[in-house]
């Protein structure tokens, strides 16, 4: 985590210089440690945090276009204002997947 997130996130040098990844995703179980990960980056690399997950959009936004609208705009600011974090916890109640017919289902197996 340190080499391929950590070292680009808090150097300018590293973050120009190397060919590095845009953006990384932390997923798993409830419970292992991704929003302590994203803290603890956040606070060794003095990031802007900007937290777009379900307990804070759903309140404020209340269809999907502004939803969407919302996360355009983060991508715009997290550009902007470099070295920044995008936490989603819980996107799937977000973007839910779509649902499958019973013929892909069929075909599937």
């Amino acid at each position: 985590v340190s080499e391929y997130i950590g070292m680009p996130l808090g150097s300018t040098f590293a973050r120009t210089k190397l060919p590095v990844l845009k953006s990384f995703l932390f997923f798993g179980p409830q419970g292992s440690g991704k929003t302590m990960m994203v803290r603890a980056l956040q606070s060794q690399c003095a990031a802007l945090v900007l937290d777009l997950s379900p307990s804070n959009i759903l309140e404020k936004y209340s269809d999907r276009s502004s939803v969407v609208k919302a996360f355009y705009m983060a991508w715009k600011v997290a550009h902007e204002f470099e070295p920044c974090i995008i936490v989603v916890n819980e996107a799937e109640l977000i973007f839910p997947g779509k649902k499958k017919s019973k013929e892909a289902k069929a075909a599937a197996k």
